[in-house]
């Protein structure tokens, strides 16, 4: 039977979530609660929403992202084109409560962010599009199924893992002891 993830004070502390955060838009990246990523922003509004989310306090930004255009969709922007040309249709309903750790802002005007993924939320609303995107957003559950089953695979999973490493000349091997010290099943 599916329970929901305990967390400790400090843990739901941390993946808090806003109701309205600043959005920003990837096409090439996904951020899963519990990762650590950087990310180099050269869009001058989601620029915008990383500075007003760590000027905010709360450090958090929604990352959600954005469907391919498929062919015959004229209307609709390429991969290229800045987050002012989006639509919420055009977004994937689920994405991530990211928190900025650190960023820095570059002479040339990007900006480098180191970020975590602090919990799935899914899309509510578009709140206002200027001077920067900024969304309704609500935090979506994490289910764990509890199981010996569950386990096992899990288990397996990481032995084959270490199968496929070895298999690498010059990989690390701390990956494997890495990835087997990981405390919670859907984490690896």
């Amino acid at each position: 039977m599916a329970e929901p993830k305990e967390e400790t004070q400090l843990e739901a502390a941390y993946k808090q979530v806003p109701g309205e955060a600043p959005l920003l838009i990837t096409t090439d990246a996904v951020i899963y609660p519990d990762m650590g990523a950087p990310l180099v922003v050269t869009d001058e509004r989601a620029v915008r929403s990383l500075e007003t989310a760590e000027t905010a306090g709360h450090r958090t930004v929604a990352v959600f992202g954005r469907r391919p255009v498929e062919d015959g969709d004229e209307g609709k922007p390429d991969e290229t084109t800045e987050s002012r040309d989006f639509r919420v249709e055009d977004l994937y309903p689920v994405g991530t409560a990211v928190r900025v750790i650190r960023s820095q802002k570059m002479p040339d005007g990007r900006f480098q962010a180191l970020v975590s993924g602090t919990a799935r939320i899914g899309l509510m609303d578009l709140v206002q599009a200027e001077p920067y995107p900024l969304v309704q957003v609500k935090t979506l559950e994490t289910w764990t199924e509890k199981s010996s089953q569950l386990e096992a695979l899990a288990q397996n999973v990481t032995v084959l893992f270490g199968r496929a490493i070895s298999l690498i000349p010059d990989a690390p091997k701390e990956i494997v002891a890495a990835l087997g010290s990981l405390p919670d099943a859907e984490q690896r």
